[in-house]
């Protein structure tokens, strides 16, 4: 089976590629973590994949590469799959292009394609991303503009919307539980599951931003 290729109407020249917990294991997640997300390790793939602006979102549910050309969106394909070592297979890669690519960053950074719908981190991780591309050089006018935009969704989305009325993560649903199961506590279950999933996160992007 060959990679998922999500592709629409070239509104800028973004790729994003890579995997999250629903299309990849942990030992494949954690194989391609340990690529790495420093800025040494940002400038080197740059430079092995030709890309210019590039960015790396690394947590312990994703590994993204973030570029800004799409034509070149292969090259990243091929080192991650590469690297691996056999633990990643094509069809556990995603590959976003175009606008499809906006949305699905808007959506990473608002905390919606998150394992927890809401949790706080992920907004911080995006943000040490953006800084390690800087660090890196490999941040440009467009992925700075790119990040930019994103921060702004994040904070709608989190003011606008009730998907941020309990900060959530992973490890505050996990304390909940072992309370509810060893205290024998009563605790509600959480919202997670907010109208804004029917929403389509174009309404906050701004078409003619690149």
């Amino acid at each position: 089976m060959a990679m998922r290729v999500y592709k629409e109407r070239k509104i800028a020249p973004i790729v994003v590629v890579g995997a999250n917990h629903k299309s990849l294991d942990v030992a494949g997640r954690e194989r391609l973590a340990a690529l790495g997300c420093s800025a040494q390790a940002v400038s080197e793939l740059a430079v092995k994949s030709q890309v210019s602006d590039l960015a790396i979102l690394s947590t312990c549910n994703r590994f993204e590469c973030i570029a800004f050309d799409w034509q070149l969106g292969a090259n990243l394909k091929s080192y991650l799959l590469q690297q691996s070592l056999g633990l990643v297979k094509e069809r556990d890669l995603y590959l976003y292009q175009g606008d499809l690519a906006l949305e699905h960053f808007f959506k990473v950074a608002a905390s919606l394609d998150s394992m927890v719908l809401g949790e706080s981190q992920i907004l911080g991780q995006v943000k040490g991303a953006y800084n390690t591309a800087i660090e890196a050089k490999t941040s440009g006018k467009l992925l700075h503009k790119l990040f930019q935009y994103a921060f702004r969704v994040a904070k709608r989305v989190r003011s606008e919307t009730s998907v941020a009325e309990r900060g959530v993560s992973v490890s505050y649903v996990a304390v909940q539980l072992a309370k509810q199961i060893f205290d024998n506590l009563f605790y509600p279950c959480l919202n997670f599951f907010h109208p804004i999933h029917r929403l389509p996160l174009k309404f906050f992007i701004i078409l003619n931003a690149f």
